[in-house]
């Protein structure tokens, strides 16, 4: 037995195998996935998906998404907006499913994430031939192939809770491995904090407040929030209001509230600053390491040539 944390390659070619199990489990999925009824809340799910679609292209769709009720209380939006799309592509493709036979042919695509992200587990304890045969007794389970297509909650929190465990390893083995190799290699973190030292004068101070107030927006947008409340006062202002009335309307914004120029603006921007709000982290954090690459480009370079690929898997 191969000791745990090995770093065995994922592919090779002793991969066939596996290869050829998971598109055998494809084509049994094909084949019976018109052999499944629906499950009683399978329709609302897919309307969550379909409202939360629509209310992130159209701001005027924001209030009807909210009065999804119980499915969109108890279950995020994602999946189902995934879902949404993917089944009006299988059922384009595979013209003798209904709709309902698309969606749950997505269930069991989910299902086969799982069953390559128990395969890629197994092969980091045992070997192949037994990660293999672990997977295969995994998408074998009745119980769980049964689920595999009407289970629109379970079976995808089942795929991405496995996914997310098979990259979380990966980024231990990679990144621990990077910076290990980078301290012998000469100390990355030690090489980037002597050259901040060195750093003098103006380029130094233009940077610090630079960083400083990167740091404060993606504090905000996580979890204060100022920004949408500056943004809204700003579209009270523009739009002719009070601005007074932003305090209230954030407390009471219904149907017919919406329909003056005001409340326009402010729904307008608190969608548009929801809908972005990942960009603008990301747009932080990217202008906070351009800002270091400006203030210390050569120890930045030699820093992103030793780990990018780490970060990448972070990210992921």
């Amino acid at each position: 037995m191969t000791p745990v944390g090995s770093h065995r390659p994922f592919f090779s070619s002793s991969t066939l195998v596996p290869l050829v199990s998971v598109v055998l489990l494809l084509v049994v999925g094909i084949v019976v996935a018109d052999d499944y009824g629906m499950s009683w809340d399978e329709e609302r799910n897919y309307l969550v998906g379909a409202d939360a679609l629509q209310a992130y292209t159209s701001p005027g769709q924001y209030l009807d998404y909210l009065d999804a009720g119980d499915p969109l209380a108890h279950h995020g939006p994602s999946y189902f907006m995934l879902w949404a799309v993917t089944s009006k592509v299988w059922e384009e493709v595979v013209p003798w499913w209904t709709r309902a036979d698309a969606r749950h042919f997505t269930n069991f695509l989910m299902y086969g994430v799982s069953v390559v992200g128990v395969y890629a587990l197994s092969v980091r304890l045992v070997e192949r031939r037994y990660a293999w045969m672990t997977a295969v007794l995994f998408a074998t389970q009745p119980l769980l192939f049964g689920h595999a297509f009407i289970n629109q909650k379970d079976t995808p929190f089942m795929a991405f809770f496995v996914l997310s465990v098979v990259v979380g390893l990966a980024v231990v083995d990679r990144l621990g491995r990077s910076l290990i190799e980078g301290e012998q290699a000469g100390g990355s973190w030690r090489g980037l904090s002597e050259a901040w030292r060195r750093v003098r004068g103006v380029r130094k101070w233009l940077g610090v407040v630079t960083l400083g107030m990167m740091v404060l927006v993606v504090v905000d947008v996580l979890f204060t929030e100022r920004l949408l409340w500056g943004l809204r006062w700003l579209a009270v202002r523009g739009a002719g209001g009070d601005v007074g009335q932003v305090g209230q309307m954030v407390v009471d914004l219904d149907e017919d509230a919406v329909r003056t120029a005001v409340e326009h603006a402010v729904l307008g921007v608190t969608w548009a600053y929801w809908a972005g709000r990942g960009l603008i982290v990301v747009g932080a954090v990217a202008i906070g390491a351009l800002v270091l690459w400006w203030m210390i480009p050569a120890e930045m370079g030699r820093w992103w040539r030793r780990h990018g690929r780490e970060i990448g898997w972070v990210v992921l």
